[in-house]
């Protein structure tokens, strides 16, 4: 048996077939970890809630985890944030309502004496995002011959921003009896735009985004809302200066900012993450078309047509494709302001309707709401990418 089944199996012991509990299979799991899908009935009322016990295999990854814990407590109130769950009467001892400061976790010293810590120290347990990885959605989508509707592209757009927004000004606790609201700026005293946290994520791909159901509001009226996950690498301090010459407040909204980006690229290309053409110092450079004096050079060069070659993406609005640009900008001060790119997308998604775009028909909310939900839901069929008139199957 693989070691991430042995640990998975050991939850057992937890979640036994008589309680309220229900082991019910693994979802994920990699080289330092897994998560597995349990279910919980209430008691009282009989309803059924499903989360994610998430926990790793090795002693030299509990901090990795303590980390996370710490950041997805401080981002607790973010709609666009995994949450963590509290679940009653949890027999693996729920962590304390306190998340434990990065590299705070389980000292050197307890874990030479204990090969296997605490359950507690070993897990977090998270909600349950029923629709899968974006990863998965781009597969599905590049099978199919149509792009990404516009409408689709700005509404993502929009959660990647939301997420960015997050991570710099974390959301305080709504008021009692008020529901969460969309992550928003922060404003001093004065009125002007509050100096944001360097909290950058730095592991931002298409398995680390996940889309849950929509809420009813003009963001997600007919789209998913996209939520990022896997907190266990992100860091909110600086690093060498001989690594990135860019030390001003900023620094953490430009690197979320450019991860948003490639990820905006790569819907609107259809490339998973892994295929996106080069990453790191491997990204090709383009001058943005109508940029400056001077002009501005991009990292979202695949969004171009090179010299005799086709445009890559011609039905995208070219507002997505100027903004997208705009937040790859190779210098990370000619990266915009995360308070004016957030206000321009909102705009767009409110405005920019079906008739804005001719009253075409992949425009249309329930063509966008039934493409996503007939992507996520129905099998692979090889006949839906002969036919340009089915959604994504």
């Amino acid at each position: 048996m693989a070691e991430y089944q042995k640990y998975h199996e050991a939850l057992r012991n937890y979640f036994t077939k008589d309680s309220i509990f229900t082991l019910e299979g693994i979802i994920g799991h990699g080289e330092y970890g897994l998560a597995s899908k349990v279910s919980y009935k209430n008691p009282v009322s009989g309803e059924y809630r499903k989360f994610i016990v998430k926990q790793t295999y090795r002693n030299e990854d509990l901090d990795t985890l303590a980390a996370e814990r710490h950041w997805l407590q401080q981002l607790a109130h973010a709609p666009h944030i995994v949450s963590m769950v509290s679940i009653p009467n949890n027999p693996l001892i729920t962590p304390p309502e306190r998340g434990t400061p990065p590299n705070e976790g389980a000292s050197s010293g307890n874990r030479r004496q204990n090969r296997d810590p605490p359950i507690e120290q070993r897990t977090i347990l998270l909600e349950w995002i029923a629709h899968g990885e974006l990863g998965d959605f781009l597969k599905r989508a590049a099978r199919h011959p149509k792009p990404i509707p516009n409408r689709l592209l700005w509404r993502f757009f929009g959660c990647f921003l939301r997420m960015v927004v997050a991570m710099a000004y974390p959301p305080s606790p709504p008021p009692a009896g008020q529901a969460t609201q969309s992550e928003e700026i922060t404003y001093d005293a004065n009125g002007q735009v509050a100096t944001p946290s360097m909290l950058r994520h730095t592991d931002m791909h298409d398995g680390n985004i996940l889309l849950s159901d929509p809420p009813s509001d003009v963001e997600h009226d007919f789209a998913p809302m996209l939520k990022l996950i896997d907190f266990g690498l992100a860091e909110d301090t600086l690093p060498n200066i001989l690594e990135s010459p860019d030390p001003n407040p900023q620094f953490g909204v430009h690197c979320n900012m450019f991860d948003a980006g490639i990820l905006m690229c790569c819907l609107i290309l259809k490339y998973e993450w892994s295929r996106y053409p080069g990453h790191g110092d491997l990204l090709s450079t383009i001058e943005i078309p109508g940029s400056g004096p001077p002009p501005v050079k991009t990292y979202a060069q695949p969004l171009y047509a090179l010299q005799f070659q086709s445009d890559p993406c011609p039905n995208v609005d070219p507002d997505i494709k100027r903004l997208v640009s705009i937040c790859m900008a190779v210098k990370p001060t000619d990266r915009p302001k995360i308070e004016v790119v957030l206000g321009q997308v909102m705009d767009y998604i409110q405005k920019r309707d079906a008739a804005y775009y001719n009253n075409a028909a992949e425009e249309k909310d329930d063509y966008i709401r039934n493409l996503w939900t007939t992507a996520l839901f129905n099998p692979p069929s090889p006949a839906s990418s002969e036919d340009s008139n089915q959604t994504w199957g």
